[in-house]
């Protein structure tokens, strides 16, 4: 949970809140959002626990997605044995995780593919601890596993789209990984490089109120890169370390 928190502390992105009882309440507050993101262990407040035990909350997510929005999933997300499922939004993730009650369905989908979320990743990526017997069900993209533990899968559920990743530590390389799982899940891959820098220890941010951009090195060392500005306008710069370069953004060329 502190990973991804940090890693969308740095995303322009609006970040907001939602308990389980507001969804209970009112499903509606979800039409308000882009991409749900549910992350944690097993049983705790943050996964949810036993309120993926009420029908209303898992019909109000997978009717979220089905429409079009897009879903995260980060450990075990919506996990509560219950109705022959383990991740209680199993056929939104598209994985399950295996804990001894299905071992007698044979599973056949295990072949990594190449996806735009991983695209410009290290062969590597670092999970952390993980989790073990997760699975994937039929359809489902696997984009990284370790042995027959699936890591991190993509999956489409009606217009809308979801994403697995087993756990993610904070570091440069992953904050820019689950960045493209936003963008993939919320089905805006052709914005990714807008206000962007290929280097992910490189970050491009804008102020509207003022029509400024800086670009800043988030290193001790010199660092080279290809920046986007708000037109998609790509630039080589060369920057030193913790350096923090000023632009102007002609506004209204844009408009």
């Amino acid at each position: 949970m502190p990973a991804v928190l940090e890693s969308l502390s740095g995303m322009p992105f609006d970040v907001r809140f939602i308990s389980f009882d507001e969804v209970l309440e009112n499903p509606a507050v979800l039409d308000e959002c882009k991409v749900i993101i549910n992350v944690g262990d097993a049983y705790t407040a943050p996964s949810g626990g036993d309120y993926w035990k009420n029908p209303a909350l898992s019909c109000a997510i997978k009717a979220f997605v089905a429409k079009g929005g897009g879903f995260i999933g980060v450990g075990e997300p919506s996990a509560c044995q219950y109705q022959g499922h383990y991740f209680t939004l199993a056929s939104v993730l598209g994985v399950d995780k295996e804990v001894g009650f299905s071992l007698s369905t044979d599973k056949y989908n295990w072949e990594e593919q190449a996806h735009f979320i991983t695209e410009d990743r290290p062969t590597r990526i670092d999970f952390g601890e993980g989790m073990k017997n997760i699975y994937a069900l039929p359809g489902t993209a696997i984009l990284k596993k370790d042995g027959q533990d699936v890591q991190m899968a993509a999956h489409d559920f009606g217009k809308g789209r979801s994403v697995y990743i087993s756990g993610i530590p904070y570091s440069f390389e992953n904050t820019r990984l689950f960045y493209r799982a936003v963008f993939w899940a919320a089905g805006e891959e052709s914005n990714l490089k807008i206000w962007y820098s290929e280097n992910d220890k490189i970050e491009v941010n804008y102020y509207p109120a003022t029509g400024k951009y800086c670009v800043v090195n988030n290193t001790y060392e010199p660092q080279d890169t290809v920046i986007y500005d708000g037109r998609g306008t790509d630039t080589k710069m060369h920057l030193e370390p913790n350096g923090i370069y000023w632009f102007d953004f002609d506004k209204e060329e844009q408009e």
